[in-house]
């Protein structure tokens, strides 16, 4: 079984091209953040331009992901290629913990669909039996 591909960010866009142009099994997940927590940064201005980043001048941070993220969903829907956006309206304890609360359940029920015991783990009796017998080897 293939593993899941994933991608991180304005920076990894690149990477969404090898699983885009495959098997249509796959769907994207982007992660948005509604509200930052510190005043976003803006992309300053070169006298050089040598790396052609002055036509972001003056954008924000969050600007420049939202028009990453929305670009390449419009790319991947136009080779009918499905995406999700989860959004946290902004990053604390309480936001995170219902992010992982839910996937932790979308794992057990897409381990149930492909008809795999997501509660199953034959490695960590045996990793518990190794780290065990190193504690009793090393010093306190």
């Amino acid at each position: 079984m293939d593993q899941p591909d994933s991608t991180l960010g304005a920076g990894d866009r690149d990477a969404v091209d090898p699983p885009a142009t495959g098997r249509r099994d796959k769907i994207f997940n982007n992660l948005v953040v509604d509200q930052w927590r510190f005043d976003p940064v803006s992309v300053g201005t070169s006298d050089f331009n040598q790396d052609d980043l002055n036509r972001f001048e003056r954008r924000s941070v969050p600007q420049l992901l939202d028009a990453a993220t929305r670009g390449t969903n419009q790319a991947l829907h136009a080779d009918r290629r499905p995406t999700t956006n989860l959004h946290l309206p902004k990053i604390d304890e309480f936001y995170l913990g219902q992010l992982f609360q839910m996937l932790m359940l979308a794992t057990v029920v897409e381990g149930r669909l492909l008809d795999i015991n997501p509660y199953g783990q034959p490695g960590v009796e045996k990793y518990k039996q190794f780290m065990n017998e190193i504690l009793k080897t090393t010093e306190k």
